[in-house]
Formats: C-alpha cells, structure tokens, sequence
C-alpha cells in the first residue's frame, strides 16, 4: 500500500493498494505530478497523484524492486533492485532503454544529482558508483562509459545515499555505524560521522546544505552539522 498525505492539514489523501506485497523506493516526479515506487513484484509502478491512477506498471527487473527515481524532466526513471541492474525506463509506455550499469551484485540504494541526470547508487558491495543516465556514445559489449566515478569501498554494504540541495556533496549510509560524506566531482572524503549503535538506513540533507539527518538500527535520528 502507498498513503499519500497532506503534511500541513495532517490528513490522508489517497490510499492504494498496488500488490500483494512489499513496496519500495518511492520518488516523486519533479513537478510533483507523478510518484515512483518499486516492490517485491520486480515492477517498477508510476501513479499519477492528482487522481491515483496507475500510468505505469513494468516488469523490468528479475528481482525485487528497491529504489527508483525520475529524471530531472520526469520523462524517465532509473530503478535498481536485486538482480544488480540500474534500468532506465521511458514513463510513456513503460519502454525499457537499457542497464545503465554494469551488473556487480544487488543495489539497494539511489539518489538523482539535484541539477543533473546523473545517479549514485549503491548496494552489497558497498561500493557508491556515479553514473551517467543517459551513455554519451552507442552501447557496445563491456562499455562503461556511463560510469563517472567510484567512491570509496565502505566498511559494509550500502543502504542509503543522498546529495547535498547543490549536489556538491554525497552522504552515504549502509551496515556500518559510520556515516561519511564525499566531494561529487573528486571522490574526496570530507566527513566522517559517529554515534549510530548499528546501521544506518536512511539519509536527508536539509534544504541549505548545511545539516544532514540520519536514522537507522537503533532507533534514533541524528542530526549532525555538515560544515
């Protein structure tokens, strides 16, 4: 089941029921018209959120569906999952395009850069990967010429990955209890954050940039000062 809420008057809107199972990964368009979300059902589902109706519902993956997002003019999504593949997909339609990626174990994780189409993703390996959504040249056999840049290996698999409002910055999460946050263009680390007992499942940066919220096994949410 998906709600959706309005914040302010702290009342449910629309409620709806899209499988028999789990759903994951949800993401709104960026005008706000169309929500994303994945699920146990290896479907990628697009909702229209004036109305509730389902524009799309593709079976794109050979597993389970974790995390999607749109591109920045809401034509396309990119969504990962269990079977290791970041798969971009037209929302007219539901016309897979391509792997995005090449497959190196199940994805968890993925954010959009802010002012860009370009995604950060994560998963098992514990890995982030910056890529390219659209490939800047035609597929060949073995081609990564998606791939902009690979952070870091991280002391476990990754969770949770998020940028900064600006994009300058990553903030990546997972089964360690530590939170780091890396330059975009470099791969630098800058930040290193403690205090979770346990893994950190999700990451928020507020809307200046300057605080970063992070919740996870124990329970509690942090806030911690990113400068």
């Amino acid at each position: 089941e998906v709600q959706l809420w309005d914040v302010a008057q702290r009342k449910l809107r629309r409620s709806l029921k899209l499988t028999a199972d789990t759903l994951f990964g949800v993401s709104f368009s960026p005008d706000g018209s169309k929500l994303a979300l994945g699920g146990t059902d290896n479907a990628i589902h697009v909702i229209e959120v004036a109305t509730g109706k389902e524009l799309m519902g593709a079976k794109q993956h050979d597993g389970w569906v974790f995390a999607t997002v749109f591109s920045q003019d809401g034509s396309q999504i990119v969504s990962v999952g269990r079977d290791g593949a970041a798969k971009l997909t037209n929302v007219a339609g539901g016309v897979f395009i391509e792997n995005i990626n090449q497959l190196k174990g199940e994805l968890v994780t993925l954010a959009r850069e802010p002012k860009r189409d370009v995604v950060l993703v994560g998963g098992d390996e514990g890995v982030p990967r910056l890529y390219m959504m659209h490939r800047p040249r035609a597929l060949i056999i073995g081609d990564t010429s998606t791939l902009i840049r690979e952070f870091e290996k991280q002391d476990g698999a990754l969770v949770s990955v998020a940028f900064s409002p600006k994009g300058e910055w990553i903030a990546v999460g997972g089964s360690s209890d530590e939170l780091r946050v890396y330059k975009t263009e470099t791969g630098e680390r800058v930040a290193s954050f403690k205090g979770h007992q346990g893994g950190i499942y999700t990451l928020a940066f507020a809307p200046d940039g300057f605080h970063l919220a992070a919740s996870g096994f124990d329970g509690m949410v942090r806030i911690y000062d990113v400068k």
